[in-house]
């Protein structure tokens, strides 16, 4: 029951967002299915190359979340312990 259930929940967020409302950015490529992150980095390499034709300044950030996330330490605190026993 609990697959049928999430199942249909994701159809329908997915219309929502992808279909009905466009509330994801074209360029929005995490995540999404068909679409891949070799069209990323197409779609930077081409950003690359026209920032040098037009001889513009560019900027890039890139943050590798999953090293972030393995870096976090998960503790308990001391006075949160008590809901353990």
């Amino acid at each position: 029951m609990y697959k049928i259930f999430a199942k249909l929940l994701l159809q329908n967020a997915t219309r929502y967002v992808e279909d009905a409302n466009k509330i994801l950015n074209p360029l929005q490529f995490g995540g999404r299915k068909n679409v891949s992150m070799s069209q990323a980095l197409l779609t930077f390499q081409s950003v690359v190359e026209d920032a040098n034709h037009w001889d513009k300044d560019l900027h890039s950030l890139s943050i590798d979340f999953n090293k972030a996330y393995d870096s976090v330490d998960h503790w308990i605190p001391k006075w949160f312990r008590w809901l353990q026993t």
